[in-house]
Order: structure tokens, then sequence, then C-alpha cells
């Protein structure tokens, strides 16, 4: 039986050490089967640089080329722009998230394009469209060699 495990990001509330060592430590025991609801060296890029103006992660070139030797699966959840920032969820944002909405999303989906050209994995995700269900499960299917 393959059994997974999920972990959520730390998020933007803890220092630059305790984000750096939180990444370290999860990088040191990636293995597939591990699925990251979020993670630092992804979000913190985009995230940081434009609501605070600065990555604390961008100095974290080992990090950056251990997080490649993983081989990570990306699954990109990217639904149509107008569903992302209708925000109509209610979920509380972190400041600057709404006003800068459009900024972040653009950030993202070029973050991801740049991931496919490095050969990262990664597979876009509109969770709006049931028929897509089965071409993510297909592609963590054959990630996962189940």
């Amino acid at each position: 039986m393959f059994v997974l495990k999920k972990y959520k990001s730390p998020g933007p509330d803890i220092g630059k050490q305790e984000q750096r060592e939180w990444v370290e430590e999860h990088l040191e025991s990636a293995k597939k089967g591990v699925i990251y609801d979020r993670f630092p060296l992804i979000s913190e890029s985009i995230y940081g640089s434009i609501l605070r103006g600065v990555n604390h992660l961008a100095d974290s070139g080992d990090l950056y080329e251990k997080f490649k030797k993983v081989d990570p699966l990306i699954i990109y959840c990217r639904p149509p722009a107008e569903e992302v920032l209708s925000f109509k969820d209610g979920r509380k944002q972190m400041n600057g998230v709404q006003s800068e909405g459009e900024v972040l999303l653009e950030a993202y989906d070029s973050l991801m394009e740049d991931y496919m050209k490095e050969g990262y994995k990664v597979i876009p995700y509109n969770y709006l469209m049931v028929e897509n269900f089965d071409f993510i499960f297909s592609g963590v299917s054959q990630y996962l060699g189940i």
C-alpha cells in the first residue's frame, strides 16, 4: 500500500532563519510520496518579493539546487484569473494579496513557465474542470510509479 504524507508550509509569519531551517529539514527528508501545501522556496519568491519587497530565501542557492535534485512534481493549482482574483471564498488574506492579486498571479505564471523550461515537472491544474482530475491523477501516478 502506498502512503502519502502531507505537510503545510509554515507560512510567512516565521523568521528568515526559521524558514530556511524548515526548508532544509524537508529537503533532507524529501522523497516521493510527500505532498506540500505550498513550499517556501516557491511561495516566498513570489509573496516575499512582491508583498514585502524582500525574498527571505533569495540568498539560498544551495537550497534551490537541492530542490531541483529532489525532482519534485509541482501541481500548480491555476483556475482562470477571474476565479483566483474574486476572493469569494472568504478566507483571510495576507496584507496586499487582494490589491496585488494580478501581479502575484502573473509572477506565479511566469515562475511556473520558467520552472518548466528548466526541466521541472509542473502540471497546471484548473480544479474547476472536473475532467482535469483524471489528468492530474494520471500525472501523479506516473510520477510516483504506481
